[in-house]
């Protein structure tokens, strides 16, 4: 091997890395072994992960890692170039006694790909072995990688008694292996298996292929015109996950020198289907894999939209309580903003691939149509992942049984049930947030009761009609409580939301964005949507800013919207805390003092904090701002509700919020009140009425048979 040009291989991946905007994302390092032999396995589906693992694994290791490349690589400067970076083809008639001997001296790692070839279509089977089903080969992945690295356990074995008492065999062995005197000092071998997976996976247009039909004049073969579109989009768009599992240490393995063919070759697929299925195990389920199973296993012609929503979203929250898999984030984290009315970016991608591919099909506003002639058909081989990319993707999945138990169970849910369960898990998931909070932020003086802070929902399945209504600053749900009480008497559902950093202590709402605010109304809404026709969004005091920012950003109309002493323009803040601030000028410039909170008194010492942050007042400014630019956005019907005296919140800007949304219906209501809570206290009925006359103004409250 030359150092040089296999050093400088790193150097042009990286360059690769940064021009094709490469994102390799390594987990599990901590499963490479640093100091002993290792052979590296790993599933095999593009070619360029000959020259992508090598890279990944040297940087973390402290041997050089070399490959085994298919033969047909070794041709002009890319043959050259694979060999001095320390590639070594198929067809070399040493290449067993060559690895061998790496894994003996420890001199270099390995990485093989046990499948053989690329397995383009993922289509891997489990029968008494791991089956591969392509053009080249049908059957059971390869046992080579085992057998190398048993056969490297063994001869280490012979090799240390040969050099005692048989000098003349030692040095065949060592001539036979590519040894030196001192290749028998390094620990016991192992195998690492490897899993690698894409996402996404799309075909289309990219600039290899200009390339490549420039200097191949328009005569290259179907065969890598595919492959130059699917992994020149997979190198410059796909996130490339490389999970390194737990390795296996071959000193378990009972071996000898006089261990017969039989044994050997019983042990060698053993070892191939144990760490194989490690391999296949340990893929990154994302949004794609559920996607392209649900459609596998719904067993009607025709799927409600929001249905496939529902079933994608407990799905994933199914596998989560698995924790059996690695999740992507599409599917962990992230995946309640499918069931938000907003573009979620990873959803309308692989539901645009299926309606490309015409495996789906609208035939409807509210469902799709399932093509499962064409969804089923995963013929020819080398053109399958552009003609029917979905067909891959689940094939890289269908060996997870736990996986597809998981989704068959989900879609044989009936519809109203499976909408009531993700009802109250999102609300589950909502105290569980909370209580989270709680716990982490607890003060045996300062913190109020955990009742306090929760979030609530107030439910009856006959109503059809619900509101997700938030709080103020600084304060807590139950700021709120009656009133929706209230709201629930007449006929409505409520869900009181806790906006994240509320309700536990001050501190805990140092560092929130405005943001997590709107996530968590987004919570409230995406669970009242699963079990009401028609959705409200309403909020009091800097609630309603969150209310009005949240329903700008939905693709789905709002049933209508309550804003109460909305927080768009405030009096001096001086007024409210003169006797904690002695140099402010006005609101603006306190976000340039060097306060970094205010103490004062509380309106309701019972849920409100008494102090504030200045971190926090800048969000609210943020808030404040980024509700101006979108109250154009507004059409659903509006209430507006504004103490005439509010001493915290200007009347204008009730006028503000009236004047600039483009709802059609309106209202504003301007009740003589001198304090700004008041949806609570003295004259909160008057408050109460006004928006049950709202709400049922705009349609009748229907109730469930």
């Amino acid at each position: 091997m030359i150092d040089f040009v296999y050093s400088s291989s790193g150097f042009m991946l990286k360059v690769i890395d940064t021009i094709m905007q490469t994102n390799i994302r390594v987990h599990g390092e901590e499963n490479i072994i640093k100091n002993a032999p290792t052979l590296f396995v790993a599933n095999h589906f593009t070619r360029f992960e000959t020259l992508i693992m090598p890279y990944v694994i040297n940087s973390r290791s402290d041997k050089k890692i070399r490959s085994l490349a298919d033969r047909s690589l070794f041709m002009g400067l890319l043959g050259t170039y694979l060999q001095h970076s320390g590639a070594l083809s198929t067809a070399d008639e040493n290449r067993n006694n060559i690895i061998i001997g790496d894994l003996i001296a420890g001199r270099n790692n390995w990485i093989i790909y046990p499948e053989g070839f690329m397995v383009k279509n993922k289509k891997v089977t489990l029968e008494e072995a791991f089956m591969i089903d392509i053009p080249r080969h049908h059957g059971p992945v390869f046992s080579g990688a085992a057998l190398m690295a048993l056969e490297a356990k063994k001869v280490k074995e012979g090799l240390r008694k040969q050099k005692k008492y048989n000098h003349a065999a030692f040095e065949t062995l060592k001539e036979k292996y590519f040894l030196q005197e001192d290749d028998l000092s390094y620990p016991s071998t192992y195998i690492t298996p490897v899993n690698i997976t894409y996402y996404p996976l799309r075909p289309g247009h990219n600039a290899m292929m200009n390339l490549v039909s420039l200097l191949t004049d328009g005569d290259a073969s179907e065969q890598m015109l595919e492959e130059i579109e699917i992994e020149g989009n997979l190198l410059s768009k796909a996130e490339i996950h490389v999970q390194f599992c737990e390795p296996i240490n071959l000193a378990h393995y009972t071996l000898h020198e006089a261990i017969d063919k039989e044994s050997m070759r019983t042990l060698r697929h053993e070892l191939t289907k144990d760490f194989m299925e490690v391999v296949y195990q340990n893929v990154m389920v994302h949004i794609d894999h559920i996607f392209s199973a649900i459609l596998v296993h719904y067993r009607e012609r025709r799927i409600e939209k929001e249905h496939l929503k529902q079933l994608l979203f407990t799905v994933a929250l199914k596998l989560k309580e698995l924790d059996v898999y690695h999740l992507h984030r599409t599917i962990d984290e992230e995946i309640i903003n499918i069931l938000i009315d907003e573009d979620y970016a990873p959803y309308e991608s692989v539901l645009q691939l299926a309606q490309m591919q015409k495996i789906l099909k609208s035939v409807s506003q509210k469902s799709y149509s399932i093509n499962y002639r064409r969804y089923q058909k995963e013929k020819p081989f080398h053109t399958l992942r552009l003609t029917n990319t979905l067909r891959v993707i689940f094939n890289e999945i269908a060996i997870l049984r736990l996986l597809r138990e998981t989704v068959d169970e989900t879609v044989g849910v009936d519809r109203l049930q499976l909408s009531k369960d993700i009802f109250y898990q999102l609300y589950r998931n909502d105290l569980a947030l909370f209580h989270k909070d709680y716990k982490e932020h607890y003060s045996v003086v300062d913190s109020k009761s955990q009742e306090t802070g929760e979030p609530f929902i107030l439910y009856d399945p006959k109503f059809t009609v619900g509101i997700v209504f938030a709080h103020g600053l600084k304060s807590t749900p139950q700021e709120v409580r009656e009133m929706s009480e209230y709201l629930h008497t007449n006929g409505f559902n409520v869900y009181g939301v806790r906006l994240k950093g509320h309700g536990t202590l001050p501190e805990d709402l140092r560092d929130v964005h405005y943001e997590a605010w709107i996530d968590s109304m987004n919570r409230g809404y995406a669970a009242m949507k699963q079990v009401c026709k028609k959705v409200y969004l309403g909020g009091f005091s800097t609630g309603g800013l969150v209310a009005l920012v949240c329903a700008s950003r939905k693709t789905c109309p709002i049933a209508g919207m309550v804003c109460i002493n909305t927080a768009l323009k405030l009096h001096d803040i001086r007024i409210d805390y003169a006797q904690s601030m002695h140099v402010v000028n006005n609101f603006l410039s306190l976000f340039k003092a060097d306060l970094e909170y205010i103490e004062h008194k509380a309106d309701n010492p019972e849920t409100n904090y008494s102090r504030l942050y200045v971190s926090t007042l800048a969000q609210l400014k943020g808030l404040m701002s980024e509700t101006n630019k979108i109250l154009k956005k507004i059409e659903a019907p509006l209430l507006v509700i504004q103490g005439d005296q509010d001493p915290v919140v200007l009347a204008k800007g009730a006028e503000t919020i009236i004047a600039k949304t483009s709802s059609v219906h309106k209202e504003l209501f301007i009740p003589k009140r001198d304090r700004h809570i008041i949806v609570q206290g003295e004259g909160r009925e008057e408050i109460f009425k006004k928006v049950v006359s709202f709400m049922k103004k705009r349609k009748k409250v229907v109730k469930r048979n």
